[in-house]
């Protein structure tokens, strides 16, 4: 698929006419967004993010078909920002660990925090 196929796609699931997508963008008429969506020109780099949001999509999934949820991201940044308190208020190794052990199963996250209890007791 091509970013016209995954444009015109998202904006069909929407139910959403090119009139209106061309509105939602800023274009004059529909025949831009006809134009893109045939892949017989490319959107303008300033009109990718705004495509995106009218599609509820973002401007990776447009160009590369590599599909984040919006509820996604605001998990990623989340994280992100997470891991920034952790390394402020820890260090660096501290994060590292925290970003090893999200990665984790569950089951073998019981055992880590098992491991890091006897750790702990033991130096007490």
């Amino acid at each position: 698929m091509d970013i016209g196929d995954r444009i015109e796609q998202k904006r069909t699931e929407k139910g959403m006419s090119q009139e209106e997508l061309a509105a939602k963008v800023g274009y004059k008429s529909r025949s831009s967004i006809n134009k893109i969506e045939k892949n017989v020109q490319r959107p303008k780099a300033d009109d990718l993010p705004k495509i995106a949001e009218s599609l509820d999509t973002t401007v990776d999934y447009l160009l590369n078909g590599i599909e984040i949820e919006r509820t996604q991201l605001r998990e990623l940044s989340d994280q992100s920002h997470l891991f920034d308190y952790i390394e402020k208020m820890c260090g660096k190794d501290a994060t590292y660990a925290v970003h090893l052990f999200t990665q984790l199963k569950e089951f073998d996250k019981g055992k880590v925090v098992g491991m890091m209890e006897q750790i702990l007791n033991t130096y007490k």
